[in-house]
């Protein structure tokens, strides 16, 4: 769904934010926590890249992973977040 609204590109700014707003709806509306994909540089040209690939066809999944990564990655500071020790093992 992410890949698809920005590849439709309705607005003239914010196509990207919305997208993952209206991703992470979907995500807390299915018994998910939100996701954050952080701001630096590696992390942003990775979701580019993945984008990318996804939409030019190249590797169909690529942005799936992504977000499958991105979640897993969430779902373990929330639970050191919640249980330090729980997280270690």
């Amino acid at each position: 769904m992410h890949e698809k609204f920005v590849t439709i590109h309705p607005f003239v700014d914010g196509n990207g934010r919305t997208a993952r707003l209206l991703m992470n709806l979907v995500f807390m509306r299915a018994g998910y926590p939100a996701i954050v994909i952080p701001s630096d540089s590696a992390s942003r040209l990775a979701y580019y890249d993945a984008l990318e690939a996804t939409q030019t066809g190249t590797n169909p999944q690529a942005f799936r992973d992504f977000v499958v990564n991105a979640a897993d990655v969430m779902l373990e500071r929330y639970l050191e977040i919640l249980n330090p020790t729980l997280a270690s093992n």
